[in-house]
């Protein structure tokens, strides 16, 4: 089973759903996430290689899986739309083909780190 980690943007995108949609996406996050990351969903291509698109009704949750920590970085969650603006999926893209990461934090740095740290105590726990 996979742990599901969300950075602050992330959070922040969950928290602003209706509250249905709220809860039947976090239903569908557990059931498909953390069990099978890679499969339920689709990789992207550069400049967002390395991360994937899980689609759920109206919604797209962009993330990245780090098989070695057992975990899912959920990066951020919106509605499909045409307005590239509000698209999560352009969003994350633009941001990334101008490298002006400034506009949204390096959530994947951020993350790797956390859970690095998470494993670094279990690991130092059962450490003789």
């Amino acid at each position: 089973m996979y742990t599901l980690k969300f950075t602050e943007d992330g959070l922040n995108d969950v928290k602003a759903l209706p509250k249905g949609d709220k809860n039947a996406l976090k239903a569908e996050l557990l059931k498909n996430l953390s069990t099978n990351p890679k499969q339920c969903g689709e990789p992207l291509l550069p400049p967002l290689g390395g991360w994937y698109s899980f689609h759920y009704l109206e919604y797209r949750v962009i993330y990245r899986v780090y098989d070695d920590l057992l975990a899912v970085g959920i990066a951020g969650v919106g509605k499909h739309d045409k307005n590239a603006e509000n698209d999560i999926y352009r969003r994350l893209e633009d941001a990334a083909k101008s490298d002006d990461w400034s506009a949204i934090p390096d959530r994947a740095a951020a993350l790797k780190a956390a859970c690095a740290r998470l494993a670094e105590t279990v690991t130092n726990f059962n450490t003789p």
